[in-house]
């Protein structure tokens, strides 16, 4: 039996309030693998990514998923932590559960541990480093054990400590049957996909494997 994409996007136009960002003839993303999307600043990565999470309808066209948004997660590029209510590390990650999900301290516990934060559970989130607060981010993706994770430019920001301990939990979550999809200008990260993607000219071009 052919296996199904988690998401797939074919014949589609993406954008906002009626004008065209980009555009996707066809995208498939498969349980068990890393994807990557490559392309410049301002191509159109994180349109997709938002696009994938269900965060944005399509101007045209229809995104399939075989994945409920409880089991989707999102790593945005940065978070103006300092602009949030006071509020500790554990009380930020676990507003990455979604309302139908019980925020139990076993989720809570097993993506700080995921993260390597544990440590820091009850800091205030404001007051972390660049690289911390990054791992943080991440425990809020994984605190809802995603299927689907979709993270914009893991690379970006932090330092290479902090990056290479991102990339081994993508694998990890891939190895474990996940799917990753991850916008990325590095092409030593993009090496590591199983699927490529480039946006270039506001089209979605190809696929290579």
């Amino acid at each position: 039996m052919t296996q199904q994409p988690i998401v797939h996007v074919a014949d589609s136009v993406l954008g906002y309030l009626g004008r065209s960002v980009l555009t996707v003839s066809n995208f498939r993303a498969f349980d068990g693998e890393m994807v990557a999307v490559l392309g410049e600043n301002g191509s159109g990565k994180s349109t997709l990514l938002l696009a994938l999470s269900g965060a944005l309808k399509p101007i045209r066209g229809r995104i399939a998923r075989d994945v409920s948004r409880h089991e989707v997660g999102y790593l945005p590029q940065s978070a103006e932590i300092g602009s949030l209510l006071p509020m500790t590390v554990a009380e930020y990650v676990s507003l990455g559960l979604t309302t139908g999900q019980r925020a139990s301290a076993s989720k809570l516990k097993s993506a700080l541990s995921a993260a390597d934060i544990q440590d820091l559970a009850d800091a205030q989130a404001s007051a972390l480093s660049g690289g911390q607060r990054r791992r943080m981010m991440l425990a809020r993706a994984l605190v809802r054990s995603p299927r689907l994770l979709l993270i914009d430019e893991p690379e970006a920001g932090i330092d290479t400590k902090t990056r290479d301990f991102i990339l081994v939990q993508l694998q990890e979550l891939a190895q474990r049957g996940a799917c990753v999809v991850m916008a990325t200008h590095d092409q030593a990260w993009a090496g590591l996909a199983q699927r490529r993607y480039l946006l270039a000219d506001g089209v979605v071009r190809g696929e290579s494997t």
